[in-house]
């Protein structure tokens, strides 16, 4: 059992000093846990101990030793980890350790716990130790290092003076007390935990630069106490000898090492001589005779099991420093050649841990040399970088490793090397420096299988810049998607790339420029039936821009946008696939409310494709059925089946009733007479629709279907309901003036004196709060004297048309004049009329 923990010695990391021979279970659960850990079945070890802890009736001394095993299985797990995925085992060794003390605290085997929470933190300094030496930014390993190591040395401190206590104390009381350590245990506890705490200060010194105050006092300390341990014989304290020796090299220290390693290595066992081997392997890396260390590391390529890691680590320095010492040239190639096959040992040999601090020791060479081409090295560099978080120096390794590629005329391995570059950019999300490396790669090597999924992640990570506010505008983004749909008119992303340089067009109402992405995409493409979608509302918004400024170019426009949807549909035979549906449908929109005089082919179009469509896309069906009713109305025909249409068009979407709604509204307004009533029947009715309930009653356009009901209820001859409609809404929108003149128009339409009184005093209010002049005041205007002649006022109501004529000649307009010409000609034939006052 000794022979078998010296030979950890070397590695501190690793190091099982339990606490020496206890005697009884412990040893055999020592090597049983050892078994596991040394195949690192973490899993395996943690398992045992938690079973054997669950027994009620275990002693104090096994309790306390299987304890500072499952501390051990956590923090020896942890060292294999990856340096993001150790913090919750760290945790849970501390987390045991602490639940075993807080009721166990004082006993003496509490001390076995004691030392090994204090080792939890010893590890931890020295990993971070490790790590910060080969780190291109060192400062906050280091300073991580310090703290735990700082933690070690306090505890590992104050359990020393509590353990001479105590010996003192059983030397007084000899003999076996129950739950009590005898003297010889406590003795071989006491000698450990002093090693532990020689080795804390060792790694202390190592936190320091070479030559400083602080390093030399800790390694100073460390010194005295290794010289000390190492003179005890009963029996040899090995472990402690060869921390001597390292304390030694580590002050330079050079013939006291030399002269203390031959000592020594006369009196060893041949089980230490590797350990004794390996320091003197580090004392000519010291003192850069890499040859020497060379030489003797391959001599010896049988090392003990135990020690075969770090020897492995050691010949890899005397290797890159073989390597460093050549520079360029055969020699040097050489030499990385031998870096590559070790390497590869290493991986195949060792745990996680070692080819981690492998990995990032050959980067650390690759990142201070600028002679380094060798591709493989530079990529397993930029590999491990990456995963010790060193973000600049793996890209700086990928960048150089395309470098080391492109010269060899290795394009694949070029490509692979830019990709993962640019692959850790994006996953940090870097857009802007995301966008140039996908995009030059993609360019670079355009004929490679992968060069159109990188230039579509330049698109994403360009359009992610638009999102987050990152770019000023988008030129750029429509620019990549177009020369993707250029370069790689066939690929996967192709019709992504349509739809989404569509989307872009159409936000900045470019819709003559939306709509030829969109209509880039092919039948067979999955958004295809989105893309007819998305084409139809880019007509409404193109035709939505003309509407009131080129009537002309709005009816040319709808015309195109029919011909179009009628090739689609016309196009599909048989049975209408999704989109052959939706173009019928856009066609028969256009035809509707864009032309507004194809109402019966509109109609005919409708039936026939609700006749072929077997199974309709979501929404379609109540949609076509609501613009077959349009259809109708516009022609004043079959009313019956207007209604029974909307019946069935429930689960339609409230943008499209809103949208009927005021088309049935502008179609009421050019009615006079024939089918008004019947128009504003169908809008109540549609009205009463739940969507379009719930959309007046949460707001949004509340408002407008509002007042399209009121004015529908005025229509349909509702008069009751639609004053109480409009005195609703011209209280809750007193500033509305349209709804004042709607609601004095209403009043004005009565049957009564009383409605025609209200409806006076109604419109002088819209005319007080209209501008002079306005077509609204001109209207007030003739209002109040139609009023007046209704009310058989004819005097005031001539007086009202002759004084506006007066200040105002033109009468608003040609048809406002005509119409207050034949108002006054009514006046004057009437019987009452009387002129003279």
């Amino acid at each position: 059992m000794f022979v078998r923990r010296l030979l950890w010695v070397g590695v501190l990391l690793v190091t099982v000093l339990a606490c020496g021979h206890l005697g009884g279970d412990d040893t055999r659960d020592r090597e049983f846990i050892d078994g596991l850990l040394q195949r690192r079945l973490f899993t395996l070890a943690e398992a045992y101990c938690a079973g054997e802890l669950a027994a009620g009736s275990l002693g104090v001394k096994r309790r306390a030793t299987l304890t500072a095993e499952l501390v051990r299985t956590h923090a020896e797990a942890a060292v294999q980890l990856a340096p993001d995925q150790r913090a919750d085992r760290w945790r849970l060794a501390h987390q045991v350790a602490a639940d075993f003390l807080a009721t166990h605290a004082g006993e003496d085997f509490a001390a076995v716990v004691q030392r090994q929470d204090a080792w939890v933190h010893m590890i931890r300094g020295q990993l971070a130790r490790y790590e910060s030496e080969t780190a291109v930014a060192p400062e906050r390993l280091r300073a991580t290092a310090g703290e735990q190591l700082r933690r070690a040395t306090v505890a590992f401190e104050q359990l020393e003076q509590q353990l001479e206590q105590r010996m003192v104390a059983a030397n007084r009381q000899p003999g076996d007390r129950s739950g009590t350590m005898k003297s010889s245990q406590l003795r071989i506890l006491h000698r450990d935990v002093q090693r532990q705490l020689a080795g804390c200060l060792l790694n202390r010194a190592l936190c320091f630069a070479a030559g400083t105050p602080d390093r030399t006092s800790a390694l100073t300390r460390a010194t005295a106490r290794f010289e000390e341990l190492a003179l005890l014989t009963d029996p040899v304290d090995w472990p402690s000898r060869i921390g001597q020796l390292e304390c030694y090299r580590l002050a330079q220290r050079d013939e006291a090492f030399q002269r203390t390693w031959k000592k020594y290595l006369a009196e060893a066992p041949s089980a230490v001589a590797a350990s004794l081997q390996l320091q003197l392997a580090h004392w000519h890396l010291a003192q850069d005779d890499f040859q020497a260390a060379w030489q003797l590391l391959e001599q010896h390529p049988a090392t003990p099991a135990a020690l075969a890691a770090e020897w492995d680590f050691v010949l890899l320095q005397a290797l890159l420093a073989g390597w460093r010492g050549e520079g360029e040239g055969p020699a040097a190639d050489a030499w990385a050649q031998r870096v590559t096959r070790h390497m590869q040992r290493i991986q195949a040999n060792h745990g996680p841990f070692w080819l981690r601090r492998a990995e990032a020791l050959l980067g650390r060479h690759i990142a201070t040399s600028a002679t380094v081409d060798q591709f493989a090295l530079l990529i397993r560099a930029a590999e491990a970088f990456y995963r010790a978080g060193q973000i600049d120096a793996a890209l700086d390794a990928y960048d150089r490793a395309q470098q080391a590629a492109v010269q060899t005329s290795s394009d694949e391995q070029a490509f692979q090397a830019a990709l993962a570059a640019a692959a850790i950019v994006h996953q940090r999300k870097m857009h802007s420096a995301a966008r140039q490396r996908f995009a030059t790669l993609s360019l670079q090597f355009p004929n490679h299988p992968r060069a159109a999924e990188a230039h579509w992640l330049a698109v994403y990570n360009q359009a992610q810049q638009l999102k987050e506010g990152m770019a000023a505008d988008g030129p750029e983004y429509a620019q990549l998607l177009a020369e993707h749909i250029r370069r790689w008119p066939q690929g996967d992303t192709a019709g992504k790339a349509r739809w989404w340089l569509g989307q872009f067009h159409a936000a900045q109402r470019q819709w003559d420029k939306a709509m030829d992405a969109y209509q880039d995409i092919p039948s067979h493409d999955p958004r295809f039936a989105d893309a007819v979608a998305a084409i139809a509302r880019c007509y409404q918004g193109w035709l939505g821009q003309r509407a009131d400024i080129d009537p002309v170019a709005q009816r040319r426009l709808a015309l195109e946008g029919i011909r179009f949807f009628d090739q689609i549909h016309g196009s599909d035979k048989g049975t209408a696939s999704a989109g052959a549906s939706l173009a019928a449908v856009e066609a028969a929109r256009l035809r509707l409310y864009g032309l507004g005089a194809e109402f019966a082919e509109a109609a005919r179009q409708l039936r026939r494709a609700l006749d072929q469509t077997q199974s309709p896309p979501p929404a379609w069906l109540p949609r076509a059925r609501l613009y077959l009713v349009y259809a109708l109305a516009a022609q004043g025909e079959q009313w019956e089946e207007a209604h029974q249409l909307l019946e069935q068009v429930e689960g339609v979407t409230a943008e499209d009733l809103h949208e009927f709604v005021d088309a049935l509204a502008r179609l009421l307004d050019q009615r006079r007479t024939a089918g008004r009533k019947e128009i504003a029947e169908l809008q109540l009715k549609v009205l009463d629709i739940q969507s379009v309930r719930a959309a007046r009653q949460e707001g949004g356009r509340s408002k407008s279907l509002a007042m399209a009901r009121a004015a529908a209820l005025a229509a349909a001859d509702r008069r009751e309901a639609a004053q109480k409609a409009y005195e609703e809404l011209v209280e809750r929108y007193a500033d509305d003036g349209l709804l004042q003149e709607k609601y004095a128009q209403l009043l004005l339409h009565g049957r009564q004196q009383a409605d025609w009184q209200a409806a006076l005093l109604r419109w002088r209010q819209v005319q007080r709060h209209s501008p002079p002049g306005s077509p609204r005041w001109f209207r007030a205007k003739y209002s109040q004297a139609l009023a007046h002649q209704r009310l058989g006022n004819t005097p005031q109501a001539i007086r009202i048309i002759q004084l506006t004529e007066v200040l105002h000649p033109q009468l608003g307009g040609p048809q406002m004049k005509t119409r207050f010409a034949e108002l006054l000609q009514r006046c004057q034939q009437a019987p009452s009329a009387d002129t003279s006052r």
